[in-house]
């Protein structure tokens, strides 16, 4: 997991050819201008979502999820909203890995917990525990933009 601020994300490259495309696309700006829904920009090796009216939540109404074969970075566009992070120990699956959406739920406690705003990003690497869109300041709505990244 890494969580930073995005005038320092070029400092992530190298690490892999596809985080290099999505590092580049966030440098341009790409997903501020790309209306809401999916795009690609390297098949499904590299593409972003960006989700609009996102409602954030309390925690007893939403889970960690992990992915395994891709790698998250997440940003906001508009509003706020935070992170709970836990270690894959200390975690039970609270359902079967959906590898057709790169998916799993799982129950546990937060270990860490991290604010999302304008500016900065966190990325997850594949099966690290991440719960998002948890309710943050005054922000009652979030438009936000995940890029996924085949590892």
């Amino acid at each position: 997991m890494i969580f930073d601020t995005l005038k320092n994300i070029k400092n992530y490259k190298g690490i892999s050819a596809n985080l290099d495309k999505a590092i580049d696309s966030i440098i341009k700006g790409e997903y501020l201008t790309a209306p809401a829904g999916v795009t690609n920009i390297d098949g499904k090796e590299v593409f972003f979502n960006v989700q609009e009216n996102v409602i954030p939540k309390n925690v007893e109404d939403t889970f960690f999820e992990i992915h395994k074969e891709y790698i998250d970075i997440q940003l906001i566009i508009d509003g706020e909203e935070k992170f709970g992070y836990a270690t894959l120990e200390n975690t039970t699956a609270k359902n079967e890995f959906n590898p057709e959406k790169d998916l799993q739920a799982l129950n546990g406690d937060i270990e860490l917990t991290y604010t999302m705003k304008a500016g900065r990003f966190i990325l997850f690497f594949p099966e690290e525990p991440h719960m998002p869109c948890l309710k943050s300041g005054n922000s009652e709505k979030i438009k936000k933009v995940v890029y996924k990244i085949k590892y």
